[in-house]
C-alpha cells in the first residue's frame, strides 16, 4: 500500500496499539474515505476522514461497534441490529413504543434510515408537542419498503431528480437525504440501515 499521509498516521496508530489491533477502510461519513485503526475492544485509533479530521468519539464508537459485527449483523434482522447499536436507542425504544419495531423483524427487503440519539436530542422540544399517530408518521418517514437500497442504488435514484415513497407515503428527497448518511450500507439479513445525525421530518 501507498504510504500516503493518511496511511502513515494511521500506520503510527498501528504499531502503538501492537497485536490488539487492526487496521481498517472504507467509506464512512457521508461517503467520504476513510481509514483508521480500531481495537478489540471496538475504540478508534487514529481514525481519519480525507478532510484530515479526527471523527467525534461517538461516531468513532459507532464505527467501531459496525466493523466488529458486520459479518454478525448480515445475519440479523434490522430490528436486531438496533438492539446491538447503543448509539441508536432512542430510535429502538421510539419504535417499540410505537409498536413499529417487530416490522423491521420480518423478512423481507427494507431500507432504514436511522438516526443517531444525537438526532433525537436536537429536537425533543418538537417530538414532544407530537401527538402518537404523528410521531409514528415521523419514524414512518424512514423507511422504505419492499426495497432494499444500498448507498450506491440511492445515488443513482438522486442523479436522475428522483424521490423514494417511504412507509409513511411521503415522497423522500433522495438528494438532501443522502447529505445526512454519516454511515452507509450496513447489511442485515432483511435489509440495509443508513444512519443519519437528522431525523426525517415529514
Amino acid at each position: 500500500m501507498k504510504m500516503n499521509k493518511i496511511s502513515a498516521l494511521c500506520a503510527l496508530a498501528l504499531l502503538s496499539a501492537g497485536a490488539n489491533a487492526s487496521y481498517i477502510s472504507g467509506k464512512y461519513a457521508r461517503g467520504a474515505q476513510a481509514e483508521g485503526v480500531i481495537t478489540k475492544d471496538g475504540k478508534i485509533v487514529g481514525f481519519i476522514n480525507s478532510n484530515i479530521k479526527i471523527l467525534k468519539p461517538d461516531h468513532q464508537m459507532l464505527i467501531g461497534a459496525i466493523e466488529q459485527n458486520k459479518n454478525v449483523f448480515k445475519n440479523l434482522t434490522i430490528a436486531q441490529v438496533l438492539e446491538r447499536l447503543p448509539q441508536l436507542s432512542t430510535l429502538k425504544k421510539a419504535l417499540e413504543q410505537q409498536g413499529l419495531l417487530g416490522s423491521l423483524d420480518k423478512s423481507g427487503k427494507l431500507t432504514l434510515f436511522a438516526p443517531n440519539n444525537r438526532a433525537f436530542e436536537a429536537i425533543k422540544d418538537v417530538a414532544a408537542k407530537l401527538s402518537d399517530s404523528e410521531f409514528a408518521q415521523v419514524l414512518k418517514n424512514h423507511l422504505i419498503a419492499q426495497q432494499r437500497l444500498g448507498a450506491q442504488d440511492l445515488k443513482k435514484v438522486a442523479a436522475k431528480g428522483g424521490a423514494a415513497t417511504t412507509a409513511a407515503q411521503k415522497q423522500l428527497d433522495v438528494d438532501e437525504t443522502l447529505k445526512k448518511v454519516i454511515v452507509a450500507d450496513i447489511e442485515t439479513k432483511n435489509g440495509v440501515i443508513h444512519i443519519v445525525d437528522e431525523v426525517l421530518v415529514p
